[in-house]
C-alpha cells in the first residue's frame, strides 16, 4: 500500500470558473450542437474494453454469449420490460429495402441489431436478436430473390466510444428475416459492404475493414462464389487497411469497384489514413485489381476516407468522396469514362468537419446522374453535377450514415443518422421521422428521487434525455451531444447536475428548464475521461466530487471548487488522445469523508479523510479499466469494485470486494464469464448485488459466491448502467443499443426453514416524533444490526450493532435531532434482513 500526504492549500478553494451563462430552453439546441461540434466521435467504449492489452479478446466475448444462452435454456425468468425511448432513435448503418415491395424495409442499428417493417414503416420487429452480435455493419437484399438477405455485423465507422464490438462476421436469411445463419468470416471486424452481382447472385462480395484496434490480415475484399458458403480473399494491402466501400457495374458486373482505407487505432493514437488508402478496379470479376490514379488525390496525407457510388442510369460514371488523413474533406471527384480519369468538382456548400471519417457515403439518383446527395455531419444535394449544393432533410439529427434512394420513384428517400430513422418523398425536401424505434445508445441512467416516474439517461450522441412517466414514446432531449451521469438533490427538486463528454458540466435550478455552464477550470495538462465520473454526497447535497486525472470538490453545488487529490492515475501517456483519467467515484454512506476512485488504468485508490491522504488501494487487482468503485452501503469497511477490459490466456475476474477499506480485494465472480462488467449496484433490503455486463444483468443473492442471469427478454445487447429505485422494488438497467428496460424486484422476504421460528421487530410510534420504542424477539443468540436508512437506501444513523442472545428485547431511541421525512428502519441479523417503513415528523 503507497500514502500520499496531499495538503490542501486555503486558497485552492477559491479556484472558480464563473462562466455559467444560462442557456434558455428555446435556445438549448443550437447551443449544445455547437458545443457538440468541438468534439469528435471517441473511442472510449473501445478504450475500456481493450485495456490493458490493446485488443479485445473476442472468442471469449462469444464464449460468454453462448454460456449466458446456456443458463436462459435451464431456467424460467421473469421478463425484462421495454420502457423506451422509441421516440428518440439511434444510430443506423444501414437501410435496404425490398426491390419488388417497398413498404418492406430492413435497417441495421450500430449496436442494437436489425429491424424490419412490413407496412412501410408503421410497426417494426427485431429479427436479428439471436445472433451473438448486435453491431451492424451493412444489409443487402438478393435481387433475384428478395428472401435471400445478407447481414454483415460490425460497424465500420471509425468511432470507438459510440461503437460496439466488432462483429461476427456474415448472416444470411433465406426466409425474409426469420431464421439466420452464419456464412463465416468471423475474423474480419467491421464490415463496411455487403455487394451481390446482380446477374449471378450466388457471387457476393465482402469489404471487410478488420479489427478497429489490430493490425490483422483479415482485410480487404472478400469474394464467395457460391453464396457465401466459402470466401477468398481477392484483394488485401496490408494488415493496416480495410475495404470500407464497394460497388458493382450493373450490366457488366464483371467490372468492380472497391475503396480501401488505411486506419490505424491504439489505445492512445489514431490515424486515419495514408499511402495505401485509393480506389480500385477490377474487370474481371474480382481476380485482379489496378489502383484508379488519375486525377485522384496520389499524396498518403490527402487520402483518409473514401465513399462510392456508381450511375445507374449511366455506369460510366461514378462519384467518389475523400477525406483528408487528418479527417477533413478533401474533395468530391467524378469520372465519365469508368474510372480512367477523375475530375475534381466543385465542394462548396458541402460542410467539413475533422471527422469526416464518421460518414463516408456519397450516392446518385438512380435515374439522373447529376443529382447527387452527400450524407456527411448533414445532407447536401446537388442537382447539376456538382455545380451548387443545397442542403436538404433540413434540421434531422446530425451524423448520417445510411441513404437509400429508390429505383424508380427517386424522390422516395431513407435515411439513417445517430438519430434515428427519416424518410422523404420528395427528395428530401420534407421528411417524417419514424418515432416507434428502441435503438438509443445509453450511458447512463437515473431516477429523480422526487418521481420515481421520471428517468433520466445519458447517451450516445443523443445527449442527457428524460420521460416523466416511463413510457416507451414520452422522452425529450434536455441537452445535446454525448450525455453522462445525472445528479439530483433530494431535498431540492429543481436542482439537476448532469454533463456531455469529456466533462462538460451543466446544472439547473428549475429542474431542467435552463442550465448553468459549472465545468472546473483545470490546468492545461489536466486529462478528462469521455464519461467523467460524478458523485455527490449522501450526507450533505452541496457537495459534489467530480474527476479528472485529480479528484475536484464542490461544496456550493458546483459554482466553485478545489482540488483535493494529487494525479489518481499512472500518469500521461505519449499518445494524441486523452488517457490515464479517473473513471469512479464513490463516497461511503457512512462517513463522508470516506473515499475511493477508480481510473481507467487500473488504479483504486482511497481517502480515509475527505482528501487529505490517498492511499493507493489497487495493490491486489488486475491491471484492468476500472468502471465502478463501489462504497458499501451495508458496511462501513466494505468496498466492491468492477473491472472492463481482457487479458488474453487470463481469467482474471471482473468483480471484486474488499472488507478491508481496499488493503486487500477478493474475487467474486464465481459463475460469471468471462465479459466486461460496467456497474455493480447492492440491494439494501436484501444485499442481493446486481452487475451490469457486455452480455446483460447478473445477480447473486449470496455476495458473489455464485451469479446467474437476471430475466428474460433483455436482448443480447451491452448493459452499460443499472440503477435500483430508493425502495428497491424495481432496476432499470441502461442498454447501448436498445434503449432502457426495467425489472420488477420481488418483494423481499426473509430466508427460512419450515416451522423455524423467525425473528421479528416492531416500532412505534409511526409516525414518530422525538423518540422511537422497538420491540424485539430473536429465537437464537445472533449479530444484530439496526439501522436508520433514508429512502434511497442512505444510511442516517445505526441504533444497534452487537450480539444479542435469544430472547424478547425492548428499548428507547431518541430521535429528536433527526430531520422530519419518510425513513426505513432496517434489522440485520444473520442472513435475514427485514425493513419497516417509518415517518419522522
Amino acid at each position: 500500500m503507497t500514502e500520499v500526504r496531499y495538503t490542501i492549500p486555503v486558497f485552492l478553494g477559491l479556484i472558480i470558473w464563473l462562466t455559467f451563462s444560462c442557456v434558455p430552453k428555446e435556445n438549448r439546441d443550437s447551443f449544445f450542437e455547437a458545443e457538440s461540434a468541438k468534439h469528435v466521435p471517441g473511442d472510449w467504449f473501445y478504450l475500456q474494453r481493450a485495456f490493458p492489452s490493446g485488443n479485445i479478446d473476442h472468442r471469449a466475448y462469444r464464449q460468454a454469449v453462448l454460456a449466458k444462452k446456456g443458463q436462459l435454456q435451464t431456467r424460467n425468468l421473469s421478463p425484462w420490460t421495454p420502457i423506451g425511448p422509441v421516440n428518440i432513435g439511434g444510430r443506423i448503418t444501414s437501410i435496404s429495402v425490398h426491390p419488388d415491395a417497398p413498404s418492406v424495409i430492413f435497417f441495421g442499428a450500430a449496436a442494437g441489431g436489425v429491424f424490419r417493417s412490413r407496412d412501410n414503416g408503421q410497426d417494426w420487429e427485431p429479427v436479428f436478436d439471436e445472433a451473438t452480435n448486435l453491431a451492424i455493419g451493412d444489409i443487402a437484399i438478393s435481387p433475384d430473390n428478395p428472401r435471400s438477405i445478407y447481414v454483415g455485423t460490425g460497424e465500420a465507422n471509425g468511432g470507438g466510444s459510440s461503437l460496439s464490438y466488432d462483429g461476427n462476421g456474415l448472416f444470411h436469411s433465406v426466409d425474409g428475416g426469420d431464421h439466420w445463419s452464419s456464412l463465416g468470416l468471423a475474423e474480419v471486424g467491421g464490415i463496411g459492404t455487403v455487394a451481390i452481382d446482380p446477374k449471378r447472385p450466388e457471387r457476393v462480395f465482402v469489404a471487410a475493414m478488420g479489427r478497429l484496434f489490430e493490425k490483422t490480415p483479415d482485410r480487404g475484399i472478400y469474394r464467395s462464389l457460391n453464396g457465401g458458403q466459402d470466401w477468398e480473399k481477392v484483394l488485401f494491402l496490408s494488415d493496416s487497411t480495410g475495404a470500407i466501400d464497394l460497388v458493382i457495374h450493373p450490366q457488366q458486373p464483371d467490372t468492380i469497384y472497391a475503396a480501401l482505407w488505411e486506419r490505424i487505432r491504439s489505445l492512445d493514437r489514431r490515424s486515419y489514413g495514408g499511402e495505401t488508402t485509393g480506389i480500385f478496379r477490377s474487370t474481371d470479376g474480382g481476380d485482379s485489381w489496378v489502383p484508379l490514379v488519375n486525377g485522384l488525390p496520389d499524396v498518403g496525407t490527402r487520402k483518409g476516407r473514401i465513399g462510392l457510388t456508381l450511375s445507374p442510369s449511366h455506369p460510366n460514371i461514378l462519384y467518389a468522396i475523400y477525406a483528408t488523413q487528418s479527417g477533413s474533406l478533401e474533395g468530391i471527384y467524378k469520372t465519365e469514362d469508368h474510372g480512367e480519369h477523375w475530375t475534381r468538382i466543385n465542394r462548396n456548400g458541402v460542410p467539413s468537419v475533422s471527422f469526416m471519417w464518421w460518414f463516408g457515403k456519397i450516392a446518385v439518383d438512380p435515374k439522373d446522374p447529376d443529382i447527387v446527395y452527400v450524407p456527411g455531419l448533414n445532407v447536401v444535394k446537388t442537382i447539376d453535377g456538382g455545380n451548387q449544393w443545397l442542403e436538404v432533410f433540413p434540421n434531422t439529427h446530425v451524423d448520417q450514415h445510411a441513404i437509400w434512394i429508390h429505383p424508380e420513384d427517386t424522390d422516395l428517400i431513407w435515411l439513417g443518422n445517430d438519430g434515428g430513422l427519416f424518410k422523404s418523398t420528395d427528395g428530401g425536401a420534407n421528411y417524417v421521422k419514424f418515432e416507434n424505434l428502441p435503438i438509443s445508445q445509453f450511458y447512463s441512467a437515473a431516477i429523480d428521487p422526487h418521481a420515481s416516474g421520471r428517468i433520466y439517461g445519458g447517451t450516445q450522441d443523443n445527449g442527457v434525455m428524460r420521460t416523466p412517466s416511463g413510457l416507451l414514446n414520452d422522452w425529450e432531449i434536455l441537452i445535446h451531444a454525448d450525455g453522462f451521469t445525472t445528479l439530483f438533490d433530494p431535498n431540492d427538486p429543481g436542482f439537476v447536475l448532469t454533463e456531455y463528454q469529456y466533462g462538460n458540466l451543466l446544472r439547473s435550478i428549475d429542474g431542467g428548464a435552463s442550465f448553468d455552464v459549472v465545468t472546473p477550470s483545470s490546468e492545461a495538462t489536466e486529462r478528462t475521461n469521455w464519461h467523467t465520473p460524478l458523485a455527490m454526497s449522501p450526507h450533505d447535497a452541496n457537495i459534489i466530487y467530480y474527476g479528472r486525472n485529480r479528484l475536484f470538490k464542490s461544496t456550493d453545488r458546483g459554482l466553485s471548487w478545489m482540488v483535493i487529490s494529487p494525479d489518481l492515475t499512472n500518469g500521461k501517456t505519449n499518445g494524441n488522445l486523452p488517457y490515464g483519467t479517473l473513471t469512479s467515484i464513490s463516497i461511503s454512506p457512512f462517513n463522508d469523508s470516506l473515499l475511493y476512485t477508480g481510473s481507467d488504468d487500473g488504479n483504486v485508490w482511497h481517502s480515509p479523510n475527505g482528501g487529505l491522504d490517498w492511499i493507493n488501494a489497487s495493490g491486489d487487482l488486475p491491471a484492468r479499466w476500472v468502471t465502478k468503485v463501489l462504497a458499501s452501503p451495508l458496511k462501513a469497511s466494505e468496498v466492491y469494485a468492477t473491472l472492463s477490459g481482457y487479458k488474453f490466456n487470463s481469467n482474471a475476474a471482473h468483480v471484486y470486494k474488499s472488507i478491508d477499506y481496499g488493503q486487500s480485494w477478493t474475487a467474486i465472480d464465481n459463475g460469471l464469464p468471462d465479459i466486461p462488467v460496467n456497474d455493480i449496484e447492492i440491494n439494501t433490503q436484501t444485499g442481493a448485488l446486481y452487475i451490469a455486463t457486455d452480455i446483460g444483468v447478473y445477480f447473486s443473492e449470496n455476495d458473489g459466491l455464485n451469479w446467474e442471469v437476471l430475466g428474460s427478454d433483455l436482448p443480447n445487447v451491452v448493459v452499460m448502467d443499472l440503477v435500483l429505485n430508493r425502495s428497491n422494488d424495481f432496476l432499470l438497467a441502461a442498454t447501448y443499443g436498445r434503449s432502457m428496460f426495467k425489472y420488477e424486484l420481488p418483494t423481499p422476504t426473509a430466508t427460512q426453514l419450515p416451522n423455524e421460528p423467525e425473528p421479528a421487530f416492531n416500532i412505534f410510534p409511526n409516525p414518530a416524533h422525538s423518540c422511537l420504542n422497538f420491540q424485539l424477539m430473536l429465537p437464537e443468540a445472533a449479530p444484530i444490526r439496526v439501522e436508520l436508512r433514508s429512502m434511497n437506501g442512505q444510511l442516517v444513523k445505526t441504533l444497534w450493532d452487537e450480539n444479542r442472545p435469544s430472547g424478547n428485547f425492548a428499548a428507547t431511541i431518541s430521535i429528536d435531532q433527526l430531520p422530519s421525512g419518510v425513513y426505513f428502519i432496517q434489522m440485520t441479523t444473520g442472513k435475514k434482513r427485514m425493513n419497516k417503513k417509518i415517518i419522522i415528523q
